[in-house]
């Protein structure tokens, strides 16, 4: 992969059910690559009433760490969308070695990048040429000459669905014409469809390069 190391981004795969800490430590610890970083379990002090992180910190594959909120059936992957391509990867084949089917377990997986940039040309004025409202009504209204500034492009018309997938393009604020803020948010209903999306996303952003003319 050529993606640049800032480019940061969280996997969030929720399972059916709740996974205990000696699943995971069996699952992580002593693997090529991760470092242990399991913690005591939050302590309960009452049924149902814990002190502790709200999150346990499980393993760390290089730079990305990987984290459980139990409250939420929730294991969480955040670090450089390179590594994250690369865990993912081989994230089943780790769950297999102890008897567990990844994609049996999983509610769903989302993706989302941070707020990325690219060095760009022209972007608002890609962006004005080519994203196509009606402001006259409101210009009038406003007594200004109003554009669109930014968009976010969808594949479905409701975020309520397992499969919702939104890049979201705006100009950088402080350099409008030549930065460029990107995000991209996608839902699978499997691991295995999260995988593959995430191996589309060098190809996505080298899409917006060439858009905006990217340097």
């Amino acid at each position: 992969m050529s993606l640049p190391n800032e480019y940061v981004a969280s996997v969030l795969i929720f399972f059916q059910l709740d996974m205990q800490l000696p699943a995971f430590k069996s699952i992580f610890s002593g693997v090529e690559n991760f470092a242990d970083l399991l913690r005591e379990r939050p302590r309960e002090i009452a049924p149902g009433v814990s002190i502790g992180p709200p999150s346990l910190p499980i393993s760390q594959y290089k730079r990305t760490r990987i984290e459980y909120l139990g409250d939420r059936f929730l294991l969480q992957q955040r670090g450089p969308l390179t590594e994250l391509i690369e865990l993912n990867e081989i994230l089943p084949s780790l769950f297999e070695k102890q008897s567990y089917i990844l994609n049996e377990l999983v509610r769903f997986c989302e993706f989302d990048t941070a707020y990325n940039p690219i060095v760009g040309n022209a972007v608002v004025d890609w962006i004005r040429s080519n994203v196509k409202v009606d402001l006259e009504g409101l210009s009038k209204v406003c007594n200004e000459d109003l554009k669109p500034f930014s968009f976010w492009a969808t594949n479905s018309d409701t975020p309520l669905t397992d499969k919702w997938l939104n890049i979201m393009i705006q100009p950088d604020i402080n350099s409008p014409h030549n930065r460029l803020i990107w995000r991209i948010t996608k839902r699978t209903k499997t691991h295995n469809e999260l995988s593959e999306f995430l191996k589309k996303t060098e190809a996505i952003i080298k899409e917006l390069e060439r858009m905006f003319g990217a340097h």
